[in-house]
């Protein structure tokens, strides 16, 4: 593992969250996933990284729960 992984990480707010895409959303698990990793390699804790993937996964699952509520409705 290299000693020089860049672990700076800045949180996202719950705004920023919501206004990202689907693609935004699932890039940012994998990074958030690759950071936790990391972390965990090099001895960092990496629950700043577990919490923020929490918040982003929540956001994707009530999307498609959402979705498919409403489409599930219109029929």
């Amino acid at each position: 593992m290299s000693s020089k992984f860049d672990f700076s990480y800045k949180p996202f707010n719950k705004e920023k969250i919501q206004a990202m895409s689907e693609d935004d959303l699932h890039s940012g698990l994998r990074k958030l996933k690759r950071l936790m990793r990391e972390a965990r390699n090099t001895g960092k804790d990496p629950m700043p990284y577990e919490v923020e993937w929490c918040y982003l996964d929540h956001e994707l699952q009530m999307r498609h729960k959402y979705n498919n509520f409403s489409s599930n409705r219109s029929l």
